[in-house]
């Protein structure tokens, strides 16, 4: 508790808003100013925002805390170049731009489908990618 008081910290969802240059900008900021960032994507994040993050923070100074999420070993088969967490570090697959793919032939095994019980977050879109309001 008297940490996040005493250390300024800019904690913030850019990535969920598709937005990873504002992130890159607000970082560029928090610089400037010496306030670390701690960039969140949530419970429900997913490895390409993790990524997003990911390249962000390893570009600035700025960078503060990231958070881990652990993803099962089909999400690693069916997006390789997934990063992987080795003795609390994170790591990225090395490849051009976010370094990320994906076995098209494996995803279509794992079909998108609603959540079950509406799950812990409302989502924006529908399946068919309609904005719905929230």
């Amino acid at each position: 508790m008297w940490i996040i008081a005493l250390v300024p910290a800019a904690c913030l969802s850019a990535f969920r808003s598709q937005a990873p240059t504002l992130a890159k900008k607000i970082a560029n900021l928090c610089e400037v100013f010496s306030v670390k960032t701690a960039f969140q994507e949530g419970g429900e994040n997913d490895p390409v925002n993790q990524l997003a993050a990911y390249h962000v923070d390893i570009s600035s100074s700025a960078f503060g805390i990231q958070k881990e999420n652990h993803f099962p070993a089909q999400v690693h088969e069916m997006l390789p170049g997934t990063a992987e967490i080795r003795k609390g570090y994170m790591y990225g697959s090395g490849r051009p731009d976010l370094g990320i793919d994906i076995n098209e032939e494996m995803a279509a095994k794992y079909p998108i489908a609603e959540a079950r019980n509406g799950g812990a977050y409302g989502t924006g879109r529908a399946l068919d990618g309609t904005v719905t309001a929230p």
